[in-house]
């Protein structure tokens, strides 16, 4: 065991080591540390816990063979993910061919999103019920409006803690430091989905920023730096605030050449976005194969 909050595991002979880390990534063993979790501002279990939780052990062949179709399934994943990241580069490459040697204004962020404010949290006991986003909605390289959960509030969540296609959220606070401040806005109105406290949402003013313009430059190096700046942590979490983000300044040019960037992009987008849900397919088949694996009935 260490004492920097983890708990090492070493399998036994019985054990398959890719099976057992198949196990502990698992539905069944994160809701059990869950159940067991205790504290309020850093919820975590013992190392006792960890090391008294049961898992499944079919004899070590079985467990080889399963251990190869959930490493299959994640190979998958593990590709889309990279071909993102290709189509999220060449983005990149399209917007330094076009602004990298470009003289533009430098707008803070304060006034390109003029009405920031964070969202609504789940309340223990709360009497009114809606889903609410999690972070891996805003902070995975595009916005998941599948990324969910079932919310209780204390008072009905109003029109502006709800997803509008208006607003460019970013993450408040993250443990890994590199997605403090991430955004990304939803290409649609979803009044049915509010966001929570841990993300900020800025109302943008679309006759300065196009809304895939700014989605592109907040991810520049001149931008993430200076967020990386002002970011600070208290117990292990980075965070923002609203008046920190107000303060980052953005290169823009004009709205026109902004349109421009935006319709040379908009194939690419599009590719983006069917990436992106084959790769939400791709997780509930995984999620799948992983519940059925250890139950017995791969």
């Amino acid at each position: 065991t260490a004492s920097t909050g983890f708990t090492v595991l070493r399998p036994s002979p019985d054990v398959d080591g890719r099976y057992l880390f198949h196990w502990v990534r698992s539905e069944d063993f994160i809701s059990d540390m869950v159940r067991h979790a205790t504290g309020a501002s850093y919820p975590a279990v013992s190392d006792r816990i960890v090391k008294d939780s049961l898992i499944p052990a079919p004899p070590v062949a079985e467990q080889r063979r399963i251990a190869a179709i959930l490493d299959r399934a994640d190979a998958i994943r593990n590709k889309r993910r990279q071909t993102l990241a290709h189509l999220n580069s060449l983005i990149d490459s399209i917007f330094d061919d076009m602004f990298g040697g470009l003289t533009m204004d430098t707008i803070n962020a304060g006034t390109l999103m003029p009405n920031m404010r964070n969202g609504l949290s789940p309340a223990t006991g709360g009497s009114y019920s809606a889903t609410v986003l999690t972070l891996s909605a805003v902070t995975q390289g595009g916005f998941d409006p599948a990324a969910t959960k079932a919310g209780q509030f204390a008072i009905k969540p109003p029109v502006d803690k709800r997803v509008s296609r208006r607003d460019f959220m970013m993450c408040r606070g993250n443990g890994n430091r590199s997605l403090v401040g991430v955004g990304t806005y939803s290409h649609d109105d979803r009044p049915d989905l509010v966001f929570p406290d841990t993300v900020i949402a800025g109302r943008v003013d679309t006759s300065l920023v196009d809304m895939a313009f700014l989605e592109v430059a907040w991810r520049q190096p001149t931008v993430r730096s200076q967020i990386d700046a002002v970011a600070r942590t208290t117990n292990g979490t980075f965070k923002v605030n609203q008046q920190t983000l107000s303060e980052i300044w953005v290169s823009v040019p004009s709205i026109d050449l902004q349109h421009v960037f935006t319709d040379r992009v908009a194939r690419i987008q599009s590719w983006r976005h069917a990436v992106h849900r084959a790769l939400k397919l791709d997780k509930a088949l995984s999620a799948s194969l992983q519940s059925r694996a250890f139950r017995g009935e791969l």
